[in-house]
């Protein structure tokens, strides 16, 4: 992200191809919302600020919720406890931790979807015109979050037999491609080159690079333990991702009357479990996987879950009193500590997509000796836009899909010698994490160790 924006603030318009570090280049195809936003903030700033900015979107979305629980409801107590709900979900906590767009695109989708719900219900075209306005700008900024949009009016459109949610979007869609064809198209192109880059690939997707598939050595990566679990376990995965979905699933099937009102429950049940069932297939049937990491649907549907949840929490106050307040705070504080732990295991402990100190001094080493005759291949990939960024070496990756294709030999899983494709590449030195590959799973006949700190390991070949 940082790299974009420092090419938009330089050059004043959004770059043609991909930079001339990644050594496989491709057709610029990132939404662009995030990148112009970060091009408006001096380049000193988001180096030592970028943190701020997803937990800022996070936080605002946070309100919009609680001001959506309040204006469903009129009952303040509703609107607090979906904002609760909201700020204490697993998978959203870790994504604010790190700069991203999934955040800002999730600020985005509500701005969207709360206004196309309200006209939904009042008819009143401000709400329309916030909405249109919202999902055209959300077009331009995430493409899983289109997809989430999408299967969200698909379906209320079934539920409601009422095609006007899915028109909506595709007006939305045919004014994208009318506004802006030539950007669109290619972000729209990316998007497919997603989905097909995986298609005869999705056996691999969370397959150890020159180890593929192999149980002899499981893998000490936290977040690749997890993303194991996906496949293994869809269900615990899901609660694991967000332990309200087990409130939610309660919430539907015990009636309780509420000050919701029947015609919005169902709107917003439908919101939720439309993306909650999406998911649920997703990430139980092999050939639907294409479609993106399945938990990443939660991310979407967190205000009509905390609405929902909310107004029966309220519901319980009032009868039970103080028994159902302690209850709600010991929810609140088991979510705040597995927060807390997957924040530590995920974030705190991630050596893999961290720039340590030991990182550090690899990229001094890297500024210090030349950059720009370093053509570096990295195991694994993920420090790569961190390298990229903070050094002028060339990297042996793509920043898209579309550029992946041509290394389909490397990635997702090694499938020819790595002398091979370090001879193709003209790659004279390797950057590897020890605890990811060691220097014997390379099988290099020759190279020399430049740097050593912690595993982290500088080759030259």
């Amino acid at each position: 992200w940082l790299l974009f924006a420092d090419f938009v603030r330089k050059h004043k318009k959004l770059p043609s191809a991909s930079p001339k570090q990644y050594i496989v280049s491709s057709v610029f195809g990132y939404p662009p919302v995030t990148i112009l936003l970060l091009a408006l903030f001096p380049k000193q700033f988001l180096e030592k600020f970028q943190f701020l900015f997803s937990p800022f979107f996070d936080f605002v979305n946070n309100y919009l919720i609680f001001v959506a629980g309040f204006i469903f409801t009129g009952n303040i107590t509703i609107a607090l406890v979906a904002q609760v709900i909201a700020a204490l979900t697993p998978i959203i906590a870790i994504e604010a931790s790190n700069l991203n767009s999934r955040m800002l695109s999730s600020l985005i989708f509500t701005t969207s979807f709360f206004p196309l719900i309200m006209y939904s219900l009042t008819g009143e075209m401000i709400y329309i015109i916030f909405a249109a306005v919202g999902l055209f700008v959300l077009f331009f900024t995430h493409r899983f979050a289109i997809q989430s949009y999408l299967v969200s009016v698909l379906g209320l459109s079934i539920v409601e037999q009422n095609p006007f949610y899915v028109v909506f979007f595709l007006v939305v869609f045919a004014l994208v491609n009318l506004c802006s064809p030539r950007l669109y198209r290619a972000i729209l192109k990316e998007h497919i080159a997603s989905l097909k880059f995986w298609s005869d690939k999705i056996d691999l997707r969370f397959a150890h690079q020159f180890r593929g598939l192999s149980p002899a050595k499981k893998p000490t990566d936290f977040i690749q333990q997890v993303y194991n679990l996906s496949t293994k376990n869809p269900l615990v995965y899901i609660v694991g991702n967000n332990p309200w979905v087990l409130a939610l699933l309660v919430s539907v099937v015990i009636p309780i009357t509420t000050s919701l009102g029947d015609v919005t429950q169902t709107k917003l049940a439908t919101w939720a479990l439309s993306l909650l069932v999406w998911m649920t297939l997703v990430l139980s049937i092999k050939k639907l996987r294409i479609f993106g990491e399945g938990q990443r649907y939660l991310e979407y549907c967190t205000l009509p879950m905390g609405i929902i949840i909310g107004s029966r929490i309220a519901v319980l106050f009032t009868r039970y009193g103080g028994l159902a307040y302690t209850l709600f705070a010991f929810m609140v504080l088991s979510m705040t500590l597995t927060i807390i732990y997957l924040q530590y295991k995920a974030i705190v402990k991630d050596r893999a997509r961290s720039v340590t100190d030991e990182v550090w001094e690899i990229i001094d080493y890297i500024n210090i000796h030349n950059g720009k005759s370093i053509r570096l291949a990295m195991f694994p990939l993920q420090l790569g836009d961190a390298i990229l960024y903070f050094t002028k070496c060339s990297i042996l990756t793509s920043d898209l899909y579309s550029g992946l294709f041509e290394l389909r030999d490397l990635f997702p899983v090694l499938r020819v010698p790595l002398a091979t494709i370090l001879k193709k590449y003209k790659i004279n030195h390797i950057f590897l994490d020890r605890t990811f590959v060691s220097l014997e799973e390379l099988r290099l006949k020759n190279y020399k160790i430049l740097v050593d700190r912690n595993n982290f390991v500088l080759l030259k070949v």
